[in-house]
């Protein structure tokens, strides 16, 4: 007769634990996969929601008077059937200082400059128009936020977007005057 050898119990309770954590392993991996990519979703959604926000602020507030000062909206996505999302549109006047713009010009202490050409030029045609540009770009440009929240466990989490809207006209002489000063310079410079 021919003795058939098979697996010892220990042989087979040791390959049942290598699949037992293989198994949970796997298990693990699956349940992050699932928990990620429902974060991307929602991300998603959030994403799509304060873009489409941030497209009906800026048309309303085209709409609008583009010199007032501050406008301020919120509310709830209920129309897209997402009650748990709210929203807030925030516009404020774009702000930069006559100090960051004479730093962008490299216009240092105008009133101790030695009488050259250049000097001369920093004082009589580049200072006058750097307050005139700081005031135009604070009257011609707004800064958009929109913020989308929601709950999120004990929390509340934020998205915030910003975009700027500009008013064309005052920004068309803006550039128009930048033109004429480059060509007085030029001359000057001949």
């Amino acid at each position: 007769m021919k003795f058939v050898r098979g697996f010892t119990l220990l042989e087979v309770m040791i390959a049942t634990s290598i699949l037992g954590m293989s198994l949970v392993f796997l298990y693990q991996i699956q349940k992050r996969t699932v928990r990620i990519s429902s974060e991307t979703k929602k991300i998603n959604v959030i994403v799509g929601l304060a873009r489409s926000k941030m497209y009906d602020c800026r048309y309303d507030f085209r709409k609008r008077d583009f010199n007032k000062i501050f406008y301020s909206e919120n509310g709830i996505f209920r129309e897209e059937s997402f009650n748990d999302f709210e929203w807030e549109c925030i516009s404020y006047p774009f702000s930069v200082s006559l100090k960051k713009l004479q730093a962008l010009f490299q216009v240092k202490n105008i009133q101790n400059l030695n009488l050259n050409a250049e000097s001369i030029i920093k004082k009589a045609l580049i200072n006058p128009f750097l307050k005139n540009f700081s005031s135009i770009l604070k009257n011609s440009i707004r800064e958009i936020v929109v913020i989308v929240s929601w709950k999120e466990g004990l929390g509340k989490e934020r998205l915030k977007v910003v975009n700027s809207v500009i008013d064309r006209v005052p920004m068309s002489i803006l550039s128009r005057n930048l033109y004429i000063i480059t060509q007085k310079i030029k001359y000057f410079l001949q």
